[in-house]
């Protein structure tokens, strides 16, 4: 890790990057990385609008904090990543502590948009008290999903949320532009020139990691913390990974993609009952010449004239017999 923040530094001067560890065990502590290029558009290009939010890592070790940017397209604009052990009070503290200076530079008011969990509004109230701190609806309501669950409440929790009507809304801007021509005014924000602006800059890639150079002092790698339970076999693979090869056969038709279970049969017909009873759906099998032949209805490659049974003769002709021998 302090090689990789080194080679950063060297790549994209400016940039405020750091690497932190315990002088006691030597080990690990934190990293932040906030590119100037990044933080140059932001100020420039971008509203004064940060997300705050927490992500866990695929690896051995911690998860991210990370600050995010709205440009003037409402597309996400990451302005800092923050690598950090646990996400607690104190880790939002150090993180919104080294960002501050810096997002105290834009010229309008900060807006912070977060959930509720873990210190994160007490890290923002006691780092920015004069900017608003708003909250996604969307993760509140999760949160509470998990101990208040339900239809009804989360509908009664959207719609309370959402208390606008999309016609009504559309007709009420109409007429307000036509009364009020000054709010026809366009944000700055929304200006080609400043979308422009906030992506001028790049951030330069590092040179490979066999020619790195080797850090100042010593960085231990921090202690493995495993969770409770039985370690997972498998690791969990994304949307767009490949699978192992083992794709699912359906026993009824043999084609692949589902099973036997989720096996919807075109040839499916519907039986009507009567005696006031539901319909009773019957799945006939794609290929009824085994149950032909059985049958004594045809023989293989004969079409679907019938022929004699042996079978229900003989059963017929001794039926008839031990009824002669019962009188």
């Amino acid at each position: 890790m302090t090689s990789l923040t080194i080679e950063l530094l060297t790549a994209n001067p400016g940039s405020i990057i750091g690497c932190s560890r315990d002088d006691a065990t030597l080990q690990w502590t934190e990293t932040m990385v906030m590119f100037k290029e990044s933080y140059d558009g932001w100020l420039k290009g971008c509203r004064p609008v940060l997300g705050l939010d927490g992500r866990f890592l695929k690896g051995k070790y911690g998860g991210v904090c990370l600050s995010i940017g709205l440009d003037g397209n409402n597309g996400l604009f990451p302005v800092a990543t923050y690598f950090y052990r646990s996400e607690c009070y104190n880790t939002w503290n150090t993180f919104l502590q080294a960002l501050q200076p810096w997002l105290d530079q834009h010229d309008a008011k900060l807006t912070f948009i977060s959930d509720r969990q873990k210190g994160l509004i007490k890290a923002v109230i006691d780092n920015f008290n004069h900017c608003n701190h708003s909250f996604c609806f969307r993760h509140m309501y999760k949160n509470s999903k998990k101990i208040y669950r339900g239809i009804h409440l989360e509908k009664l929790s959207w719609n309370a949320a959402r208390t606008y009507i999309t016609i009504d809304k559309d007709n009420f801007l109409a007429k307000l532009g036509e009364d009020h021509l000054s709010t026809r005014y366009c944000s700055e924000y929304h200006w080609v020139s400043t979308y422009m602006k906030a992506y001028a800059s790049a951030v330069y890639p590092i040179a490979y990691v066999t020619s790195w150079v080797k850090p100042p002092r010593e960085f231990r790698s921090p202690p493995l913390l495993r969770l409770t339970g039985r370690p997972r076999k498998s690791r969990i693979k994304d949307e767009d990974e490949l699978t192992n090869g083992s794709t699912r056969r359906c026993g009824k038709c043999g084609h692949y993609g589902y099973n036997k279970k989720t096996y919807k049969s075109p040839s499916a017909t519907y039986k009507v009952v009567h005696n006031n009873k539901k319909l009773i759906r019957v799945d006939i099998p794609r290929s009824q010449e085994k149950i032909k032949v059985k049958f004594g209805f045809s023989t293989p490659g004969q079409g679907s004239e019938p022929r004699p049974s042996t079978t229900t003769s003989q059963t017929t002709q001794t039926c008839r017999i031990n009824s002669t021998k019962d009188f």
